[in-house]
Parts: structure tokens; C-alpha cells; sequence
């Protein structure tokens, strides 16, 4: 999968940012890992409307080759709309599956042709100039026509973005993508994974699972904000076992811990609230080496339930989802963590905390 990003002279930058950012989430979460990107242009290089400057690395080159085309708004759309040489370079796209726009970018799919017969949003401000190029002009964030998606304006380019993510890769995607960047819509209904896990971190920012006594002695790292990972175990001799691969207690280690730096990232910390492991249990699929990240998902109404019980009742059994990954985004094991947490004393439950449960990322 191939995406070509166009830009021009006094675009939006957060038009085509917006977009970008989580679409080019696919590749760094390991959720499409073959997608691709560049960045085109007619110019060599580029501002935006307030003198951000842009280096494109395809100049002028036709977009035969591409499976997704994006262009941005901005008010350099009211020229090259009616510029005759690059409307001839964007219709080089015609063939290009999946096209989308920001704001008036709309303009410029309209003036190559490729709105014709096809609903379209835009810009509030720019209504009138779309009407001629669509069948109809509609108010959502974003209109879907099939071949074609477009964006209302400016701040509608994460909106665009996460829809194209599922476009491309699923509903499953969008929520980790839009989970991963904290999205919130203000403006319409919560995004899954985001404002429904609202109890957040706030509670727990002070709880680092992975300074926890066990999992600094053995040399557990917080995973990179942007990375999708939850927490990462550096490569080292110390982990390997008998074959020279990362042993089992290791790889363990790093999912357990991944489930307790994700109860506390969607649940709190939640001061009263003691966390115990109740069962692990897990399936090696594939030897490891090298370091390997840990990263937890699970369902976000299944989230919502985790929180309103433990708000309600003050304890909930919580089973956590769990995949390590090695550094060439191979899933090396997969576990169920459960967890039960419980406001003081964890053996409020009785038999809670009978298999030796223990504190959150402990192991």
C-alpha cells in the first residue's frame, strides 16, 4: 500500500499533518506494516500559509504508482485550481484507487474531475465554491463517496485520517490508532478508545510500573509514547536461555508488566486501589531475540465496564490482552492477564489473591 501526500505552495499544514499522523501510525504500530508514503510536489520546495517550509522527496513525477492519494486545503487552492499545468499533474492520479481531501483540497479533486456525480464536504467557507464541481455539498466531518473521501475543514484532518486507517486496516486499527494518539472529538461523539476510556492516567501518572522493585532489576524500559508499545525489554545476555534465545520468564515478565502499565494508563493508579494478579496465561509462539515490546489492548466498552464496576462496587476482575513483539513486529507470545483489583485490601474477594497475586507488573 502506497500513499502519495501532495503539497503545494500556501497549503494548511495541519490539513495534511493531520492526516499523515495517523496514517502513518499503520507502520510504526505494526498494524500495515507494508504501507509506504511520499511526499509530492510540483515544487521543489514548499510553505505553508504562514511559512512552514516542506521538502517533498517526488518532485513532479506523475501518481500512477500510488494506491492512495491526499491533498490538503488552504488558501493556495484558489489559484491552482484554475492552474491548468497542475491539474494535468494531479489528474496523473485518476488511476489511483482512493483519493481523499481536507478542506478545499476539496476544490482541487473537484477541478481535476474527480468529484463529479459524487457528494462532497469542505470548509464552511468554501460551500459555494465546491457546489459546482459535486452532485452535493453535505455538512458531516467527513463524506465517504467510495473512491473518494472528503474532509471538512482544517481540524477534520484527524477525522479523515482515522477514517482512512480503518478504510484501510480495519475498526480494530482505527481504535489502537486513535487510542495511541489520545483522540477526542469535542465536537461530535466520543472516538472508541479514547474519551469512553476517560477515567485516565491522571490518578496513576505517579506509579512508573516499571521502576517497580523486580521490573528494575531486571532492566524493563517504558516503551517511546509514539511507539504503540506499552513497555520494552532491552536485548542483553542476561535474558537468553539454553538455546541462546530470550527465555520464558522473561518474555512473561515484559507481558505482565504491559498489562499493568495499561490498567494503569486506562484505569489509575487510583489511590486505595491495590491491583493482584489472579491468572496468567499465555502461548509461545516463536523463539525471540533481540529486545521486545510489550503492548495491551482490550475492548473499549469492556474498559468502561472495568471502571464502572470498580467505581461501583469497588473491585473488578479485569483479564488484559497481551502481545509481545519482537523488533521485526513478529507477535513472539500472546497472553490473557487477569487482574483483580480491589479498593484497600485485595482479599476482599475471598480466595482473590490465593494463587499469590501480586502487584501490578511485578513479575
Amino acid at each position: 500500500m502506497r500513499a502519495a501526500f501532495v503539497i503545494f505552495e500556501r497549503m494548511t499544514a495541519l490539513d495534511f499533518v493531520g492526516v499523515y499522523d495517523p496514517l502513518g501510525r499503520l507502520r510504526t504500530m505494526n498494524l500495515l506494516p507494508g504501507f509506504e508514503w511520499s511526499v509530492c510536489s510540483l515544487n521543489e520546495r514548499v510553505s505553508d500559509d504562514r511559512g512552514l517550509r516542506f521538502l517533498p522527496d517526488r518532485v513532479g513525477v506523475p501518481l500512477t504508482a500510488f494506491d492512495l492519494l491526499v491533498v490538503p486545503g488552504g488558501q493556495g487552492t484558489r489559484d491552482l485550481r484554475n492552474d491548468p499545468r497542475f491539474l494535468e499533474w494531479l489528474r496523473t492520479a485518476e488511476s489511483v484507487p482512493l483519493k481523499a481531501s481536507v478542506c478545499t483540497g476539496a476544490l482541487l479533486l473537484g477541478a481535476a474531475g474527480f468529484l463529479a456525480g459524487k457528494p462532497a464536504t469542505t470548509h464552511p467557507n468554501a460551500v459555494e465554491e465546491l457546489r459546482p464541481y459535486c452532485r452535493e455539498v453535505r455538512s458531516e466531518r467527513v463524506v465517504d463517496a467510495g473512491a473518494v473521501v472528503t474532509a471538512g475543514g482544517v481540524t477534520a484532518a484527524i477525522d479523515l485520517g482515522l477514517h482512512l486507517v480503518e478504510r484501510l486496516a480495519g475498526a480494530e486499527a482505527r481504535r489502537r490508532v486513535a487510542m495511541q494518539m489520545d483522540y477526542r472529538n469535542s465536537g461530535g461523539p466520543a472516538e472508541p478508545g479514547a474519551a469512553e476510556l476517560n477515567r485516565s492516567a491522571a490518578e496513576g501518572v505517579g506509579m512508573d510500573v516499571t521502576q517497580l522493585p523486580f521490573n528494575r532489576l531486571i532492566g524493563l524500559e517504558p516503551a517511546a509514547a509514539d511507539s504503540g508499545f506499552l513497555v520494552c525489554l532491552p536485548d542483553g545476555p542476561q535474558y537468553t536461555n539454553h538455546l541462546g534465545t530470550i527465555h520464558a520468564g522473561a518474555l512473561l515478565a515484559a507481558a505482565e508488566a504491559g498489562s499493568g502499565v495499561f490498567l494503569v494508563r486506562y484505569l489509575g493508579g487510583g489511590a486505595g486501589y491495590v491491583p493482584v494478579v489472579r491468572r496468567l496465561e499465555s502461548k509461545f509462539r516463536k523463539p525471540a531475540s533481540g529486545r521486545v515490546w510489550a503492548r495491551a489492548i482490550a475492548p473499549p466498552e469492556e474498559v468502561a465496564r472495568w471502571s464502572a464496576e470498580l467505581e461501583a462496587r469497588g473491585r473488578v476482575s479485569a483479564s488484559v490482552p497481551v502481545e509481545v513483539v519482537d523488533a521485526a513486529g513478529v507477535v513472539v507470545l500472546s497472553a490473557v492477564v487477569e487482574w483483580f483489583i480491589a479498593r484497600g485490601n485485595p482479599d476482599a474477594e475471598p480466595g482473590a489473591a490465593a494463587d499469590g497475586g501480586r502487584d501490578a507488573g511485578s513479575s
